[in-house]
């Protein structure tokens, strides 16, 4: 199944992720230790430029090849989920919802929302609040989220085993 959402990410090649401070190997267990705006992941942005903004005077740079995503599933925080093209992210949605609360007319919740249903579910059912909801979603066949802020759009990989695709750029 090819994503019209990552059909329209993959016009660049690269997304880019600019580390807040030195390190080698990523250490996933930092994740969340600066910021968790969006939920638990590694961020990326689409625009090498705009990655640099948020670089604190780091000498490199991440760079993750956009070819690495084209079959996988990403959910669009700025959608309501009905409006999700791809059909995974539909599908389990209405799995955690349950169909008929999906299909019910009144029912409208964006991606972002998806979320935090999904973290606050894992936490009342005792999971480990940290990452909880990236996992259950990668468990599904979601790999990540689609953000668009104002002048950026971030890309946040859920499944931390795609970091292997990534190749550190020195400055």
């Amino acid at each position: 199944m090819f994503s019209i959402l990552i059909d329209f990410l993959c016009r660049n090649k690269y997304w880019w992720h600019s580390p807040s401070e030195e390190f080698d190997n990523f250490d996933f267990n930092m994740i969340g230790s600066k910021s968790l705006r969006y939920g638990w992941g590694i961020y990326f942005s689409t625009n090498k430029e705009q990655a640099l903004m948020h670089n604190n005077g780091v000498n490199h740079i991440y760079r993750f090849p956009v070819s690495a995503v084209k079959s996988k599933s990403f959910i669009n925080y700025s959608k309501d989920l009905k409006k999700h093209s791809d059909p995974r992210v539909i599908s389990v949605a209405k799995e955690f919802y349950g169909e008929d609360t999906f299909d019910n007319e009144s029912f409208g919740k964006g991606g972002h929302r998806f979320y935090d249903d999904i973290r606050d579910s894992e936490i009342i059912n005792g999971e480990d609040p940290n990452g909880c909801a990236a996992r259950y979603l990668v468990q599904k066949g979601i790999s990540g989220a689609v953000i668009d802020e104002p002048g950026e759009r971030i890309v946040l990989l859920y499944d931390t085993e795609l970091w292997e695709n990534v190749d550190k750029v020195q400055l």
